[in-house]
């Protein structure tokens, strides 16, 4: 009877701690912080010749994922049909759940609070609501600037560029 009241307590403890760990994400950088993981995502599966044609051919791109409480990819709602066939669409789905993609979830500042009380309320208003929509684009905000650049340096190429800007904005931080 104590083994089973103990166990009952832990349980509902542990699912407490679950239900308020939300990734949410309340800065002016955290579409950038999106954009650079799924950039990186592509770059790690498809490569930088697969890449490479997506920005040279200045392809804009904007995915639609639905995502759990912790920012883990559960499933891809929606992307532009004009580059992917639908067999392409459920093997990026795949990858991305199997490789465990994490992303934040992004909001904006409540006005007149700052960004971590913003966050607070925010956590609070989202607990119990374990299916979120993140929308990270390509190349999003990563090529801003490229035009300038490039006039300063002749040799600078959009994947470099492009690179660059993941390492700047990638949450993780991590070389590569």
């Amino acid at each position: 009877m104590v083994n089973r009241l103990l166990s009952t307590i832990f349980l509902l403890i542990i699912v407490n701690i679950a239900n308020c760990q939300i990734n949410v994400k309340v800065e002016n950088d955290c579409l950038e912080n999106n954009t650079a993981i799924l950039s990186q995502f592509l770059l790690d599966e498809f490569g930088e010749s697969f890449v490479s044609f997506w920005l040279n051919n200045e392809m804009d791109i904007i995915f639609f994922i639905e995502v759990d409480s912790l920012g883990y990819v559960k499933r891809l709602l929606r992307v532009n049909k004009k580059y992917f066939d639908d067999k392409q669409i459920s093997k990026f789905e795949s990858q991305l759940i199997r490789k465990k993609i994490r992303f934040y979830i992004c909001y904006g500042s409540l006005p007149g609070e700052g960004v971590e009380e913003s966050r607070k309320i925010i956590i609070s208003g989202l607990k119990g609501i374990n299916e979120h929509i993140v929308s990270p684009s390509f190349p999003g905000q990563m090529m801003s600037l490229y035009n300038y650049n490039k006039e300063k340096n002749q040799n600078f190429t959009k994947l470099n560029f492009f690179k660059k800007n993941i390492k700047k904005f990638h949450p993780y931080n991590y070389e590569r």
